[in-house]
């Protein structure tokens, strides 16, 4: 019953050559309208590195630096030479047309939507083309009206239409094989030379694209020798001249080919090739340094094995195309049971169908066989098995079309036109069913995923969910904001959301916390399903509202939270205690007896329950001004005590209203025994870490002011209100601190030089130390009424001075005559050996 119905594919060569051209406009139209549309709303995998490596090639080639056109090991050239076509016929168009074109802006490469968009579109519209050469080569193959079938399949394979929108070698690589293919097929079918060679071409193209296209060459051998067996029983000869003369063919023009278009094989063969070789091994073998892949709810650091690819093709192909693909194999099975076809009898037109389901299921299985030894996976590598499996889809529709003409035909009783009118039935159908999805999905043809299996709530459980759909909506949000042009967003997805926005990306991550400086952070649904966010900061994140949250096809694929916005990064870690990402000052320019308060933004590394976290004013001499020990802010009381959990505390430092006016340096760290002893340092960036100090706008009162130890020394124009001595038992060779706090009784008192003596309880002198207030550089002349200036003083004991108790004696001379004018014993200080 079936051939009866399949003889159409040896008539319809026959048929008005106006169809094939309105047939062949049609593909087209359908395919460019799915293609060509909205390119620059949305960025994939690796899509600016394919801005890069054209551009690098053009200039390579057109400055004869043959070498440098090697840029990666896919090897992508075929994507090279359409970029480099593309822009010259671009240059060339405008300098025709009076304009002065500037070539290094056509090439490229900046990393732009715009610039995207463009390469993009040179790309897509060659993809478009080889679908219309799919369907034009299908002809040929399985006739005109299966052809036609496949072509819209393939013009409206959600997933297959994903890739063919972006700028990858993936979609070139996958027409390119297909149109080989359907090539060979034709000459299989027709002995025809044009065929055999349009093989080879498209074969060394596909090559050039991406090597596993080398795949071909082998399944092409196998193509002919069943046709070999097949003749030989058929003819009861062996057909050795065609078949050496197929095989020669299929054999050097590929290899010529590629050392033709392939300039970096004119100078480099032998290293280009190996390069090319050991990249593929890497590209097999990758999977296993950790890829991170998500497959069956569960995260697999290496391969996630031979079910991959099968459960992907099941959820990234629609219904229509399992229902022709079941009904071709049907069909098939049904044939050889019934014994009405055999593969390696001769075949009449009506069974050459037959043959073809066997040809593409053969493709198809052995692909995904041979990508299955990848411990990569990625679900993209599914692509060429897509067009050859549409069209053996299109086989069963076709088939299934022909069953419905027969049981019109049986209920009507007569014949007339119920095969064109099943047919065109079944084109409807495609079109409306596969449209409508397709429809559905734009511009985001990623988010399709088989509703037969449950749709993308149940894929977001089995497979990767996101390669960047949505993100141009989160842009926009950000983009619409008065102070976009300000913002900085992190993000794991910075590189593909960042030329998007106005405003600045930061990569998500959290070895150094750069990502605390952000002013919102974007998590995406396929970081968190691969597990590439730590989930301390998840844990942090949780504490905040998101301001947005990304919907699409009822499915969260992400949510933006405000960030932490973090004046300062610091990224440096004290090994077991802490790490310090970043923090905020209140103000970097103070007053003397202003508060600066810092905020601090930091992970626990395993601080040990007599740590402190301090913060300090400390100047040049490393005299500490002000300190403050951190406390934890409320909400971050648990994640202070566990290791790895992020933390936000504040320190509130109260600068002493004798500081005098000028440069002083912020330090953070851990000290520990109750401050006793420095467990370590963070490194602060140079632009944070100087804190800038003015006088105060007044002074306070004498009875306000508080010293650690009262003194009454005093001239008509200065005061010593009094001292602080540190440590309080001092070692021979060690440094010691004195304090004086001194007030100005009126503006520009007269110079005085400070000496302090270290005296035996005898009056003899040990040691001495000279100069004038605040290490010499706040003279007193300087001064103004009011105003209490804090002079510290680093007092470094002689190694030789022996044990005992020692007297501090201060003398005040004045700078100009060098008398004494007032002197004063300010403390006993015993002095120990070490």
């Amino acid at each position: 019953m079936l051939s009866e119905f399949t003889t159409e594919t040896g008539s319809d060569y026959r048929s008005e050559r106006w169809m094939t051209w309105v047939l062949t406009f049609l593909v087209f139209v359908v395919a460019a309208l799915t293609r060509l549309t909205d390119l620059d709303v949305f960025t994939g995998p690796d899509e600016f590195s394919w801005v890069t490596r054209p551009a690098n090639f053009f200039w390579a080639l057109t400055t004869g630096d043959f070498a440098s056109t090697y840029q990666t090991g896919h090897p992508g050239v075929f994507l090279f030479w359409v970029n480099l076509i593309f822009t010259l016929l671009k240059y060339a168009f405008l300098t025709v047309t009076g304009s002065h074109p500037d070539l290094a802006a056509l090439v490229g490469p900046e990393n732009t939507m715009a610039m995207l968009a463009t390469k993009r579109w040179e790309l897509v519209l060659v993809n478009t083309l080889m679908v219309v050469g799919m369907f034009l080569l299908g002809r040929r193959v399985f006739g005109t009206r299966v052809a036609f079938l496949g072509a819209l399949l393939i013009a409206l394979d959600p997933f297959f239409l994903s890739e063919s929108r972006q700028l990858r070698t993936e979609a070139p690589f996958a027409g390119l094989t297909m149109l080989s293919l359907l090539a060979f097929m034709a000459y299989i079918r027709w002995k025809r030379w044009w065929y055999l060679w349009s093989a080879a071409v498209l074969a060394a193209l596909a090559i050039l694209d991406r090597n596993p296209s080398l795949f071909l060459l082998p399944f092409f051998g196998l193509l002919l020798g069943a046709e070999f067996i097949q003749r030989w029983r058929a003819y009861k000869r062996p057909p050795w001249r065609s078949t050496l003369y197929a095989a020669l063919v299929i054999g050097l023009v590929p290899l010529l080919l590629i050392l033709l278009l392939w300039p970096a094989l004119w100078v480099a063969p032998a290293e280009t090739l190996s390069i090319t070789t050991f990249y593929t091994e890497i590209r097999v073998d990758e999977g296993k340094q950790g890829a991170g892949a998500f497959f069956l709810g569960e995260i697999y650091p290496d391969d996630p094995g031979w079910l991959f690819f099968p459960v992907t093709l099941l959820f990234r192909t629609t219904p229509l195309v399992w229902i022709g693909v079941s009904v071709a194999l049907a069909g098939m099975l049904a044939a050889l049971i019934t014994r009405k076809w055999r593969p390696l009898e001769p075949r009449p037109p009506s069974q050459w169908l037959y043959w073809w389901v066997l040809v593409l299921l053969l493709y198809v299985s052995l692909y995904m066989f041979m990508i299955g030894f990848s411990a990569l996976k990625f679900q993209r590598y599914l692509s060429p098995a897509l067009p050859a499996l549409d069209f053996l889809a299109a086989i069963g529709l076709y088939w299934l079309a022909m069953g419905g003409a027969y049981l019109w035909r049986t209920i009507r009783g007569r014949v007339g036109g119920e095969i064109t009118i099943a047919w065109v039935a079944m084109v409807l159908i495609v079109i409306i069913i596969q449209g409508a999805t397709c429809w559905a999905h734009h511009p985001y043809y990623l988010t399709y995923y088989n509703p037969w299996l449950g749709g993308i709530q149940r894929a977001q459980a089995v497979l990767r969910i996101g390669y960047g759909e949505g993100l141009d909506q989160v842009a926009a949000y950000l983009n619409a904001k008065s102070d976009s042009d300000e913002i900085k967003l992190a993000s794991a997805m910075s590189t593909r959301i960042g030329p998007m926005l106005t405003g600045k990306t930061i990569p998500m991550g959290n070895l150094d916390g750069r990502w605390v400086q952000s002013n919102y952070v974007f998590i995406y649904i396929s970081q968190l399903q691969r597990g590439k966010h730590d989930l301390e900061i998840l844990s942090y994140l949780a504490r905040r509202e998101p301001e947005f949250v990304l919907r699409l096809h009822e499915l969260e694929y992400g949510r933006l939270y405000p960030g932490p916005a973090a004046q300062y990064h610091s990224g440096t870690k004290l090994e077991g205690r802490g790490t310090l990402y970043g923090y905020d000052l209140s103000a970097a320019e103070l007053r003397a007896g202003d508060v600066l308060t810092t905020t601090l933004y930091w992970r626990n590394e395993g601080q040990q329950p007599g740590d402190t976290f301090f913060v300090r004013i400390e100047d040049s001499a490393d005299y500490p001004w002000a300190t403050a020990y951190a406390q934890t802010r409320s909400g971050f009381e648990k994640a202070a005590r566990m290791r790895k959990e992020l933390v936000e505390s504040e320190a509130s430092l109260s600068l002493p209203i004798g500081m005098p006016p000028g440069h002083y340096f912020l330090k953070m760290g851990f000290v520990t025994d109750d401050g006793e002893t420095l467990v370590g340092r963070f490194e602060l960036p140079d632009d944070g870490d100087d804190v800038l100090v003015a006088l105060p706008d007044a002074f306070p009162g004498v009875d306000e002011i508080r010293v650690p130890q009262s003194l009454d020394l005093a001239t008509d124009d200065v005061s010593l209100l009094g001292y602080d001595l540190w440590p309080a038992v001092i070692q021979a060779g060690e440094q010691g601190w004195l304090t004086l706090y001194w007030r100005a009784e009126q503006d520009r008192p007269r110079d005085y030089v400070v000496g302090v003596r270290l005296l035996t309880l005898d009056g003899g002198e040990v040691t001495y130390w000279l100069g004038r207030p605040v290490y010499s550089g706040y003279a007193t002349s300087g001064w103004v009424a009011g105003q209490v200036v804090q002079d510290p003083w680093e007092l470094v004991l002689p190694a030789e001075v022996a044990p005992g108790e020692y007297e501090v004696e201060l003398v005040l001379f004045d700078g100009t005559t060098g008398e004494p004018v007032a002197r004063a014993a300010l403390a006993t200080w015993p002095v120990t050996v070490p």
